[in-house]
């Protein structure tokens, strides 16, 4: 008895070393710099509460618009950007300890802890736990999903199936990839016999419920994809799917190698556990056919093979034609069962060739995870924010603030909250997508001399790597430089209009 709670007490600390380790790595990130996606989401957030949705309906972001009006209200205590990072890093630390419980619930507890130390050293899920959008909300829902959804097939209970509804529509509604989820549990469901014969009436009922309670989405899906043509570009593909997929596998092992390392550890198990495919009676295509079926009839095998494979091909074949939308952000959950897998493959080695390869898993994924954090604290800064604090002080009333780069406006306008207007040839309106997306009024555009009458001065703020656009205007006799200020990447300049 003793020993027994002693070995429960090891595996809680051991749970307890990864989720702390992983929170360090986490915190270290916690002051990357902002990128695009994320000064969106501030600038929507920004907005006028009954304002957000029509703007993001506007067709500026493509995710839904929960993650906004949430942001909204807590840039009502706070503007700083570690703020505004602190719930999707809470929420991360919530969806470490749901990878060890479903870990455990599928499999058992050392592949729990295992799964669990892969998400917490993964450079995706350290970057995207501590990112200023919806993603971090919407992994916790689908594991919570998945949880409950398993945990009700086998016990089937009102209750249950209440908090299998409430998190599956959170989870829509915060992505939409979360239907991908929903189209798992589906097969998940399918494949296994036992759970079709005693859940069917409940599963049918509760996707009534979430269908329902899914209308307003619905609503505002069809609304923003109107403007779905004018992100044509934006998806447009660069590579075939089987690249595209590769690609995916890659970034979530650490682009170090560390897919062949996983693919070698499955591979040699599956030969050594099915010696048959190679050496048995039968031809060699019968002696493979009859293994995979033994596989997919592994009840734990069909939930890695609907959480994993099943998203990633439904994925590929929308994705046949001239978009794609094989983007690693979008399988954040489907990929937690990626680890899940290896963790499954390693916990069905014996003894010394088990702890060996454990022991090279934990050291290769621990270092690689402190190179990713000192790599993004080394990012060169683009100086942005400082730029807007020393406008602050310097502005007065009738200046114009200008910018030739619409990815740096964004920014500007989070930081100072006043109008930004893009300095821009009138021939780039119409050919620059983005443009027409973020700034359908006019007026936000400086296209010719008549923005500068009534005015006194003109304040530029540019991004110094992405080369000038503005000589055609900053060039003319009207305006006069009388300083030029450089923070890091980014140069202020500032014009009397005469």
């Amino acid at each position: 008895m003793y020993k027994a709670i002693h070995f429960r007490i090891d595996k809680k600390i051991i749970l307890a070393a990864i989720i702390l380790s992983g929170a360090l790595f986490r915190l270290v990130a916690i002051n990357k710099i902002v990128w695009f996606d994320e000064a969106l989401s501030i600038y929507a957030a920004r907005q006028p509460f009954l304002e957000i949705i029509p703007l993001l309906l506007g067709g500026i972001d493509m995710q839904p618009p929960i993650f906004a009006l949430l942001l909204h209200f807590l840039l009502k205590i706070s503007s700083s950007e570690i703020w505004l990072r602190i719930f999707p890093f809470v929420c991360s630390l919530v969806v470490l300890y749901m990878t060890y419980k479903l870990g455990k619930k599928i499999f058992n507890e050392s592949v729990g802890l295992l799964s669990c130390l892969l998400v917490a050293y993964s450079e995706r899920f350290i970057s995207y736990s501590v990112e200023i959008r919806g993603y971090m909300i919407w992994v916790l829902f689908s594991l919570l999903s998945i949880y409950f959804f398993i945990k009700s097939t086998e016990s089937p209970s009102g209750r249950l199936f209440f908090f299998y509804i409430i998190s599956t529509t959170i989870c829509i509604y915060v992505h939409y990839c979360g239907a991908l989820i929903l189209f798992s549990e589906s097969m998940s469901l399918l494949m296994n016999k036992k759970a079709v014969k005693t859940n069917m009436r409940l599963w049918w009922l509760s996707i009534g419920c979430i269908l329902i309670l899914l209308i307003p989405q619905a609503i505002y899906l069809y609304f923003a994809f109107q403007k779905f043509a004018l992100w044509g570009s934006y998806f447009q593909r660069k590579a075939s799917v089987i690249k595209c997929i590769y690609s995916l596998f890659l970034e979530y092992s650490n682009y170090c190698g560390l897919l062949f390392f996983y693919a070698s550890i499955i591979i040699y198990l599956i030969l050594s556990k099915s010696r048959n495919i190679l050496f048995g009676p039968g031809l060699l295509y019968n002696n493979i056919r009859d293994t995979l079926i033994k596989l997919l009839r592994n009840p734990k095998i069909n939930i890695l093979f609907a959480y994993l494979i099943l998203p990633i091909v439904l994925v590929s074949l929308f994705s046949q034609g001239k978009y794609h939308f094989l983007e690693s952000r979008y399988f954040l959950p489907f990929f937690i069962f990626f680890y899940l897998s290896i963790a499954y493959s390693v916990s069905l080695y014996d003894g010394k060739i088990k702890k060996l390869i454990i022991t090279l898993i934990v050291l290769f994924t621990f270092s690689n995870a402190v190179r990713y954090s000192i790599l993004l604290q080394n990012q060169p800064r683009i100086g942005i924010k400082k730029a807007s604090e020393l406008l602050k002080s310097s502005l007065e009333k009738d200046d114009i603030v200008a910018t030739s780069d619409i990815f740096i406006s964004l920014h500007i306008f989070n930081y100072l909250n006043i109008p930004i207007r893009i300095l821009v040839r009138p021939q780039e309106i119409e050919s620059f997508y983005l443009l027409k997306l973020f700034y359908s009024d006019k007026n936000n555009f400086i296209t010719n001399f008549s923005y500068f009458k009534n005015r006194k001065r003109l304040w530029l703020i540019t991004g110094r790597e992405r080369g000038s656009k503005d000589n055609w205007l900053t060039e003319s006799k009207l305006l006069k430089l009388i300083s030029r200020i450089e923070v890091d990447r980014v140069e202020i300049r500032l014009y009397d209009i005469l």
